[in-house]
């Protein structure tokens, strides 16, 4: 979870390594662990692009929905 970090610092929405992150985000997203939920959205919110809003859209919206992560 500590490579989120490195993420949000190193890559851009046009960066090819965005498509194998999605799946790591779409577990950490769908996880119980609220720690890993805010991880996940803030290197969402951090990385953005249109590739990532596609993809996780339904999870990043079901966990602000939910009120799980506030």
């Amino acid at each position: 979870k500590k490579g989120y970090l490195a993420l949000t610092l190193m890559l851009s929405e046009n960066s090819d390594l965005t498509r194998m992150i999605v799946n790591s985000m779409k577990n950490d997203l769908t996880s119980m662990n609220e720690v890993h939920n805010c991880l996940a959205l803030n290197a969402i919110a951090n990385i953005g692009g249109k590739e990532i809003a596609e993809a996780l859209h339904g999870d990043v919206q079901r966990l602000l929905v939910s009120g799980y992560v506030l």
